[in-house]
């Protein structure tokens, strides 16, 4: 990003807080950080920002995939090896700063190069991971399976453990095949992939599924744009309706790289060309915010799931060529719905503008510091204000004391007294007991705030608790299957 562009950017927010003094501060600071970033000449992730916000990029890779499940975000990338990562949060803004796990490494020659564009599904109880790889050379791409080894039913999540399930390749089209994703339309699975010859894939190919790793009947090309012998990335979306299908033209290393859509109307066939409708350009570079090249984009929705945000990849300069492929990273922001029930994605927003958090999302701001109400207007209690690990967490009437005093702290993590709210054991059955213990970072320490005004911990998907709903001074808190109930109502600080 420009110099020129970043100070743009500051004028925006400034501009937002004008005449709110309460919040001159925080455009101060915000100019002080920035004006750092452009000394340095290369753009570095904020690790703080203000309450409620975030600001892009939010991972360093591109063709991006992600998606919120069970109080967590998992962004998916491939890392120019022969491995597939996952980075995993509670806050959207923490994502860059995760560390990735690797969930694949593939070891078989004839796939293992030029792993490309991880994305994932659930379908039947499992995870699917699809992805693209080669033995070097480029024309012998070939559309990959991985499926989870454990079932959603039973604690499997993103990035658990996978098996290879198979390469997909449509038996009479034999040719290149990259980027393929799943989707269902009319309660049939599909699969849409970007296909060519020798080393350009320059149209979209669609082929029904008989189950999630296997194409079924003949393919057919669709008729979809194409820009100097490239349409590749394809995804969709399902509302108002119809099926959307996006998806990017143009060399990934040209400013001229952008989204283009079509779609087809519920109970259409989508093996018939004719059925899509063409909706041109409706995503593309930025110039006055500085971005550029954006593309090769997923969809998820909210932590609450009443708001829908893209995920795509973008650069920080205008500039062409395979030496640039290094600027695309991952970027997010909300969209809208049209009246006529199209997206409208707007403008990529430049990197360093705060963006507000997804709804339901806890922030990363963290450090707000009081009372946690509990149902029946009491207060979460450490007994006896007594610090030692394996404290009770207690239901108690509010007294403003230190026992009382909790920190939701920018990491997921509640603490009182130097210590965290824990669950006892680490462990993930409903009717565990939660106490006081020293902060170790393991999953029995995470809480997530969810909409409806539950603590959701992730690693159990179960919520915390006021047992039986018994109010009484003394009662001892715990996990439970998350219910809207009243005694799963807590009001953080």
């Amino acid at each position: 990003m420009s110099r020129t562009n970043l100070l743009d950017g500051l004028h925006l927010v400034i501009h937002e807080v004008q005449g709110q003094r309460g919040r001159r501060l925080l455009a101060i600071l915000l100019i002080l950080v920035l004006a750092t970033v452009v000394v340095a000449g290369t753009f570095k992730p904020m690790t703080a920002h203000a309450a409620g916000t975030f600001t892009n990029p939010i991972g360093p890779k591109p063709d991006p995939f992600m998606t919120y499940y069970n109080g967590q975000y998992y962004l998916v990338e491939a890392n120019g090896d022969n491995t597939i990562r996952m980075r995993s949060t509670t806050s959207i803004g923490s994502l860059y700063n995760a560390t990735p796990q690797i969930i694949w490494t593939e070891n078989d020659p004839s796939r293992n190069r030029d792993v490309w564009a991880p994305s994932f599904y659930t379908f039947n109880d499992h995870w699917y991971v699809y992805w693209t790889g080669d033995d070097g050379n480029i024309g012998n791409h070939r559309m990959q399976v991985l499926e989870s080894d454990g079932l959603l039913s039973q604690g499997a999540k993103p990035n658990s453990s996978y098996h290879f399930k198979s390469t997909l390749n449509d038996p009479v089209n034999n040719v290149l095949g990259i980027d393929g994703i799943p989707f269902v339309h009319n309660n049939q699975m599909y699969f849409v992939w970007a296909a060519g010859y020798c080393c350009g894939f320059d149209t979209l190919r669609l082929s029904t599924m008989s189950n999630p790793f296997t194409l079924s009947g003949t393919s057919v090309a669709l008729n979809v744009d194409s820009c100097e012998g490239v349409a590749e990335a394809p995804s969709t979306l399902h509302r108002n309706g119809r099926t959307w299908l996006v998806y990017s033209v143009c060399d990934t290393g040209k400013p001229e790289y952008q989204l283009k859509m079509q779609s087809i109307n519920d109970g259409a066939d989508p093996m018939n060309p004719n059925n899509w409708q063409d909706w041109g350009t409706v995503f593309q570079s930025n110039p006055g915010a500085g971005v550029w090249s954006v593309g090769s984009n997923g969809f998820f929705q909210s932590p609450d799931g009443t708001r829908d945000w893209i995920v795509y990849h973008g650069k920080d300069t205008d500039a062409s060529g395979n030496d640039t492929y290094s600027h695309r990273i991952t970027r997010a922001q909300q969209f809208t719905w049209n009246g006529d029930g199209s997206p409208n994605f707007g403008s990529p927003v430049g990197l360093g503008v705060p963006i507000a958090v997804p709804s339901g999302d806890p922030g990363t701001g963290g450090g707000a510091t009081g009372p946690i109400g509990a149902p029946g207007g009491k207060c979460v209690d450490v007994a006896g204000a007594n610090s030692t690990s394996g404290t009770i967490v207690q239901m108690w009437d509010c007294n403003g004391t230190n026992a009382q005093a909790w920190t939701v702290a920018s990491n997921g993590t509640l603490q009182a007294l130097g210590k965290c709210l824990d669950i006892d054991g680490n462990g993930t059955a409903a009717g565990t007991k939660v106490e006081l213990w020293d902060c170790n970072g393991v999953g029995g320490q995470q809480w997530v705030p969810q909409s409806n005004g539950s603590l959701l911990n992730p690693q159990s998907g179960r919520c915390l608790d006021d047992p039986a709903g018994n109010t009484a001074d003394g009662t001892q808190l715990q996990i439970w299957d998350c219910n809207n109930q009243w005694p799963q109502v807590f009001h953080l600080p």
